[in-house]
């Protein structure tokens, strides 16, 4: 199962889809379809990993979701959260 992030963008310079790993930075992969970019993006980070591991070198942990809140804290002065709070009343 392939667990690492792709992204995918037109270029106009190249004419085509250009799909990156972020895991892996300087690889990038291009096809005509997204489809196409995408494949050949997965076909690299096989290639990558194969020579990491030949190598010797450390593999890439997938970057994974993570949950975020929605929330930040911000710490005001009194005066100035009492304003916002009073402006947020009036909206």
């Amino acid at each position: 199962m392939f667990k690492y992030s792709i992204n995918l963008a037109w270029s106009d310079e190249d004419n085509c889809y250009v799909a990156t790993v972020s895991e892996f930075p300087g690889l990038s992969a291009f096809g005509d379809t997204p489809e196409e970019a995408v494949e050949e993006a997965k076909i690299a980070v096989e290639g990558f990993l194969k020579v990491y591991e030949e190598d010797g070198c450390p593999i890439p942990e997938p970057e994974i979701l993570k949950p975020f809140s929605g929330q930040t804290r911000l710490r005001l002065p009194k005066s100035l959260h009492e304003t916002l709070s009073q402006e947020a009343l009036k909206e």
